[in-house]
């Protein structure tokens, strides 16, 4: 299953969790703010989802399913703000339609079914002067039912898992602390209704805790950024010690334990120890014992010792982790000194150049043609620039973190920026210029 689409596709790839179909784990990609527009508007997130999505190709089945819609009804309500919803709508549904019958066409290409997902709309997630929240629940009920109405005339299913066309309002039990996207309780369900939708075996595999989930708007885009440039959470314990656990587990199961010491060179397979499926029931148990989503783009049978298989989960663990980028978020938020993330920011900076690249990528698409508003993000943009020595961009982002609309604080920021300075000069104590003059602290 491919599944496309808005923030809301990060409950079912992110969070600890993930969606898998027939015992596949499901190819999810979130490409930003979707609105029907971008298809048709040179906006880069058309071109993404029609790439994700494989279009002009032919013969691969797998069902895909489009998340869209919650953006344009943000649109929708303020075009009522402006006395412009007649225009807003009628352009709304002819951009709709045409993508509709694009989609519904191209799955008889694929000879694979197509799907939209109705995602429950945040009726509080902004605010318009002429709708209260009951009233954009209202709005949004309306539009989706005529969205819903396109998308079946064009062969293309609907997935309503919380009676969106209902108009109902969402339990909060079913969302995460920003009040915006659905948690795991949620997501399992919205997984019940793709599965009996398609008629498919699919399930919700939660991998790790919960306990990251984000907590407001700042947390769900810095989580699915750091998602799209694959960035790994810290392992919950060390990968040596998960890799032998394992395997002392899978000896005790075959009768041998206490007969062979586990050491980190202990040959599993010349030895005659395991087969293939020992093996893979080792990666397995220590892959989730450290809290990895899955990876099995790896023969197991190369690996051979527990020191070899302890190196490949370790690899998916590269400096830096999510962690580090949690607690340069602590620092934005004032919860600890900014001195008290200085390795955090160490770390950040030597991200390595494809995961930068990765990230700006998925930046770029996002915010096309929008200045991004989140400071922290201007930060770590600020720390990537310095790594590679361009101090004077370094510096520019290190001053619009302060000045945006969700802004890191402007002692925060000067600390981070405090080892450039404003011409990337030092003082003798190692310290930079920055201080009454510098444009941070004149914000």
């Amino acid at each position: 299953m491919i599944v496309v689409g808005n923030s809301n596709v990060a409950c079912l790839d992110g969070v600890g969790a993930r969606l898998v179909v027939q015992e596949t784990p499901a190819d999810v990609s979130w490409v930003g703010a979707l609105r029907f527009r971008h298809f048709y508007d040179g906006h880069p997130a058309g071109p993404r989802v029609r790439e994700r999505f494989r279009f002009g190709t032919s013969g691969d089945p797998r069902p895909r399913l489009l998340a869209i819609g919650t953006h344009d009804i943000f649109d929708v309500g303020a075009a009522v703000d402006a006395g412009t919803v007649e225009a807003a709508i009628q352009d709304l549904s002819t951009r709709a339609s045409r993508f509709f019958a694009e989609f519904g066409a191209a799955a008889v290409e694929w000879g694979g079914p197509v799907g939209w997902i109705v995602f429950p709309q945040p009726s509080t997630a902004l605010a318009f002067q002429r709708l209260s929240p009951d009233e954009v629940l209202a709005m949004a009920t309306k539009v989706n039912q005529h969205l819903s109405e396109l998308a079946r005339a064009h062969r293309v299913m609907v997935i309503d898992a919380f009676d969106q066309l209902g108009g109902a309002r969402v339990d909060p039990g079913y969302l995460q602390r920003d009040a915006q996207h659905l948690n795991a309780r949620g997501a399992a369900r919205l997984v019940a209704a793709i599965a009996g939708r398609f008629n498919l075996s699919a399930e919700l595999m939660v991998d790790r805790a919960a306990g990251a989930e984000p907590e407001d708007e700042l947390g769900s885009f810095c989580a699915m950024l750091l998602h799209a440039a694959n960035i790994a959470p810290a392992p919950l314990v060390d990968p040596t010690l998960a890799v032998e656990t394992a395997v002392e587990e899978r000896l005790r199961e075959k009768g041998l334990a206490g007969s062979v010491a586990v050491t980190s060179d202990l040959e599993l397979v010349d030895s005659g120890l395991f087969d293939s499926l020992d093996l893979v029931d080792v990666y397995t148990e220590a892959t989730r014992a450290v809290g990895l989503d899955i990876p099995f783009d790896v023969s197991l049978r190369d690996l051979g010792t527990p020191r070899a298989f302890a190196a490949t989960i370790a690899a998916h663990f590269e400096t830096p982790s999510r962690a580090d980028f949690e607690v340069s978020l602590a620092a934005a938020r004032r919860r600890i000194p900014p001195s008290a993330a200085d390795q955090a920011h160490d770390r950040i900076a030597r991200l390595p150049p494809e995961r930068i690249e990765a990230f700006v990528e998925q930046l770029r698409v996002t915010l096309h043609g929008v200045g991004c508003p989140y400071g922290a993000v201007l930060m770590w943009l600020g720390l990537f620039a310095r790594a590679r020595g361009d101090h004077a961009t370094a510096m520019r982002h290190f001053e619009a973190a302060a000045r945006v609309p969700i802004p890191v604080p402007i002692e925060v920021a000067s600390h981070v920026a405090s080892p450039v300075g404003l011409n990337g000069r030092r003082t003798r104590e190692g310290r930079s210029h920055v201080g009454r003059r510098s444009p941070l602290a004149s914000g």
